[in-house]
Formats: C-alpha cells, sequence, structure tokens
C-alpha cells in the first residue's frame, strides 16, 4: 500500500470551520474550485510535497449522508425517462437544424416588421 490517499475531516463543537486534509484528487480540485467561488471562506493552511492539502473550510459544508437506495423497478423506470429525454432532446436538434435551412432568406421578415 505505498500509494494511500486519505481524507480526514477535524472539528470541534460550536467552532465555525473545520479542518479538512486530504490527497484525493477529487477533494484536492474542490478545495481549488472553493477557494475560487469563496475566498473568504476557504482558508488553504498549506500544501504538502505530495500535493496533499489542509483547509480550513465552514463546518456546516461538512455532511455525511448514506448512499441512497434505488429499487430495481425505480432503476428501469428511470432509464426509460432518460432515453426519452435524450430521444427528445435529439428530435428537437434535428427539428432545430432543419427549420436553419428553411431561414435562407431572411429579408421577408424585414417587410412583415417595417
Amino acid at each position: 500500500m505505498s500509494d494511500v490517499r486519505e481524507t480526514t475531516w477535524s472539528h470541534i463543537q460550536g467552532e465555525v470551520t473545520g479542518t479538512l486534509y486530504t490527497a484525493e484528487n477529487k477533494w484536492i480540485n474542490k478545495i481549488y474550485k472553493w477557494k475560487q467561488q469563496y475566498p473568504d471562506q476557504v482558508d488553504i493552511k498549506h500544501i504538502n510535497e505530495d500535493k496533499s492539502i489542509v483547509v480550513h473550510i465552514p463546518a456546516k459544508w461538512f455532511k455525511v449522508s448514506p448512499t441512497k437506495r434505488v429499487s430495481e423497478k425505480n432503476k428501469i423506470a428511470a432509464k426509460e425517462r432518460m432515453k426519452n429525454i435524450q430521444a427528445s432532446r435529439k428530435s428537437n436538434k434535428d427539428n432545430n437544424d432543419n427549420s436553419e435551412d428553411d431561414d435562407d432568406d431572411e429579408d421577408d421578415d424585414d417587410e412583415y416588421y417595417a
């Protein structure tokens, strides 16, 4: 286990911020994004040679929740909804592409609005 990627959270009850340490790229990338979006709320304390990072962030941002359980029936229904959405988007795109070809003569519109 030479490439351990750890994330830890430390918070003292009643404190406004907590300390996040991470060596996981997904969290490191989020921290840098948050720093750009919320420079006053994200305080990068240290960046290690291995790119792991220690940062203070608002404690309210930290949330632990279990993975959502989805029944097989709901998974199938969601797949069908997504297929219908994708088909509808493709149809709309095809219709828009075709309608752009019909708009070659824009001078006719000028007479209507004149």
